[in-house]
């Protein structure tokens, strides 16, 4: 009893040096990281989600120009079609 208690203790103890070795190799890997400025970063998303709005909108408007053209057109042509 007395040999696996020994035996307990002493992997937990090398379990706590493991984990406290992995824990300060991630708070020395966190402390080598730059700041990024996230207020800069969520203003150019902002900015670049406000282009992709301004140019979807102008396909769009684009395109009920397109369609409005090619009905017109075979409006057009079915007309010519029933006259003639």
């Amino acid at each position: 009893m007395m040999k696996w208690r020994a035996g307990m203790r002493e992997t937990v103890k090398t379990g706590e040096e493991n984990a406290l070795e992995v824990l300060v190799s991630v708070f020395d890997w966190l402390s080598s990281l730059e700041r990024q400025p996230t207020t800069k970063i969520e203003c150019l998303y902002e900015k670049s989600q406000n282009i992709v709005a301004d140019i979807t909108g102008a396909l769009a408007q684009q395109m009920k120009e397109l369609v409005r053209k090619v009905m017109e057109q075979t409006i057009r042509k079915v007309r010519r079609m029933f006259i003639s």
